[in-house]
């Protein structure tokens, strides 16, 4: 047969057992063999053992690259891909394809960062935000009542404004030098000079209200960071000044929709949006899972006279079986619970009383519950009325005087 060189693998590579023939005469053929021999002596290997012997068997001589300097390796612990094309002749490679650009994911958030932040205009600034997201302004002081120190007033309506909801939309006021902080990738530790205020003055149960009061420094560099930490899209107006509502901003221009007028009939369904009761008897009917609010105020004639009366509360409801009187009741609470539901902490607020077990009338299949107490005069309070159960129920309240 053919003479036959045996040689030995190039230093660092695995131990391999590898014959190669006698060169030919046709300098193409040789390259060819000596990469098909090449490739063989490869396979198996770890990608950068395979390009360590690749290195080293053309340091040998042992794999000509021809006169494409493309095709020659020069980094021993790079993951090496040396193109074989017709044979291992010259030719220069194919450009690479472009990355396909990936879409933005939708919840990640249309977030507005300090390094880019928005120039905070003095009216109206509006935005949406995406879920768990956050926006940024800036402004500098200017001179507005010609003094060093300035009175300053930044005031943010938001739908939807729910008070479970709201309590998670807010705005912090941060001073120039807070941005270093963020730049280096601690911006927790950023301390804000001011927060907007819960507050509630358009009488919209729908739109949520901050406000922040305080002063500035002409010539300072300021941010605004708006933080939307619900799980639902939020849309915003950030106004400069103190504004009670929005009809109350800046004029609109000509072709721009005045705000909606605002419904505020109660609709009974939460303490911010009670039912009128008076004294007597009330009757309705509750769906399973729902709950009816309504307020009741004990009247003195003379304002200045608080007095502390007796009072019963009873509440019927039909039907009264055991297994459905178990999820129903009702509640007593004071007014100044409503506000505490009103700045978010829904989950707070304490009745003062609720009704207790009197009885059960078999025969007409009626639950009794029954509160006994002292009101004071001109006072509001507040009765939750409450079907937790997985059935519809009749009910009459009785509200009198002892």
């Amino acid at each position: 047969g053919d003479d036959a060189v045996v040689v030995s693998p190039p230093v660092g590579s695995r131990s391999l057992d590898i014959s190669l023939p006698l060169a030919p005469t046709d300098e193409a053929a040789s390259l060819s063999t000596n990469w098909l021999l090449a490739a063989q002596a490869i396979q198996g290997l770890p990608p950068n053992e395979a390009a360590a012997w690749l290195m080293s068997a053309a340091s040998l001589g042992w794999l000509p690259l021809g006169n494409n300097p493309a095709l020659r390796p020069t980094d021993p612990n790079a993951n090496i891909a040396l193109a074989v094309k017709d044979g291992g002749g010259s030719g220069e490679e194919p450009a690479a394809e472009p990355a396909v650009p990936v879409a933005p994911d939708p919840l990640r958030g249309d977030n507005i960062y300090p390094n880019q932040p928005v120039r905070l205009l003095n009216g109206t600034n509006t935005g949406r935000m995406s879920p768990q997201s956050e926006h940024w302004y800036t402004f500098t002081a200017g001179s507005v009542d010609h003094k060093t120190i300035e009175n300053f007033d930044l005031t943010m309506f938001f739908t939807p404004g729910e008070p479970n909801l709201a309590r998670d939309v807010t705005f912090e006021l941060f001073t120039g030098d807070q941005y270093q902080i963020w730049e280096r990738g601690t911006p927790k530790e950023m301390e804000h000079f001011g927060a907007g205020s819960w507050v509630s003055r358009d009488g919209d149960y729908d739109t949520g209200e901050r406000l922040w009061h305080g002063t500035v420094v002409d010539g300072d560099l300021y941010f605004v960071k708006i933080t939307n930490a619900t799980s639902q899209w939020v849309d915003y107006h950030l106004m400069t000044g103190d504004i009670y509502n929005t009809e109350l901003g800046p004029p609109l221009p000509n072709g721009i929709a005045k705000a909606r007028v605002i419904d505020n009939t109660p609709t009974g369904r939460d303490i911010g949006s009670p039912l009128p009761i008076q004294l007597g008897l009330r009757n309705g009917r509750l769906a399973a899972g729902e709950e009816i609010w309504f307020q009741f105020e004990h009247k003195n004639p003379n304002p200045d006279k608080f007095e502390f009366d007796p009072y019963l509360m009873e509440l019927r409801h039909t039907p009264g079986d055991g297994y459905i009187t178990n999820h129903v009741n009702f509640e007593l609470y004071p007014f100044q619970e409503q506000a505490i539901w009103r700045r978010g902490d829904t989950d707070l607020i304490r009745p003062l009383g609720a009704g207790s077990d009197l009885a059960y009338d078999r025969a007409t299949n009626t639950h009794t519950w029954v509160w006994d107490g002292h009101l004071v005069s001109n006072t509001i309070y507040f009765i939750r009325m409450r079907n937790d159960s997985v059935q519809d129920i009749d009910y009459e309240l009785l509200i009198r005087r002892r």
